[in-house]
């Protein structure tokens, strides 16, 4: 996970729907190979994560809250906007952060 306190270059896909510096936050970054990140980049989350959601068929759910990103069953990544996936991400990092703060986990 990469907690930059700010990101120099924003991908394609936020410019085009015009959300600004301020609004690509931490909790818009994910590690990603290279190779993944190329086949994404100037995708919308709408038309990749189906297809990455579809393709790890039952793992999904695991693999998204192990990248502490909301689960495939919880959230929709077609019809949700960039600040409703910040906003349940946020809430995500925050009760993992504040589980290590408490020794938990």
């Amino acid at each position: 996970m990469c907690f930059a306190p700010e990101i120099e270059t924003m991908p394609s896909v936020v410019r085009t729907v015009g959300i600004s510096t301020d609004d690509n936050i931490n909790a818009n970054i994910v590690m990603l190979t290279a190779t993944f990140n190329r086949d994404i980049s100037d995708k919308a989350p709408s038309i990749y994560v189906p297809i990455y959601i579809k393709s790890l068929g039952n793992e999904a759910d695991d693999v998204f809250a192990s990248n502490l990103l909301p689960k495939p069953s919880e959230f929709d990544y077609v019809g949700g906007t960039y600040k409703d996936f910040v906003s349940a991400r946020a809430k995500i990092i925050t009760t993992f952060v504040t589980d290590l703060c408490d020794g938990k986990g």
